[in-house]
């Protein structure tokens, strides 16, 4: 069986969730972390967190790649509340591809742990 400290571990590295590619510009970042298996939160054209849909507690989980300035929080907090109500009203859930289900969601730990 598989240590979910390690992946978690594994999954904040490979995502940029370990503060590695803050300051980066997306093209980096993507270069960096390859497949984003989490979708991208994009401002201004800059890629600056990752998000995920969490259908076992119905809500939006999150977390910046790159410091956020407290205007940039405050939108993003309004935004993940506007896209979790979306999802969960009349989306239900929100896969990343077929294949995904609740429990192949193991990102969920990473996100949740660097959320700040």
């Amino acid at each position: 069986m598989v240590d979910q400290a390690v992946l978690r571990a594994y999954w904040s590295h490979r995502q940029g969730l370990d503060g590695s590619v803050a300051g980066a510009d997306s093209a980096t970042v993507l270069e960096r972390v390859g497949w984003a298996r989490s979708e991208g939160i994009v401002d201004r054209g800059r890629l600056i967190g990752l998000w995920d849909f969490d259908p076992e507690a119905a809500e939006v989980v999150w977390s910046p790649t790159t410091d956020l300035t407290a205007a940039q929080r405050k939108a993003k907090l309004a935004a993940v509340e506007r896209t979790t109500a979306y999802v969960r009203d009349d989306l239900g859930d929100n896969r990343g591809m077929s294949l995904d289900s609740p429990k192949s969601r193991q990102r969920l730990a990473a996100l949740r742990e660097h959320s700040r």
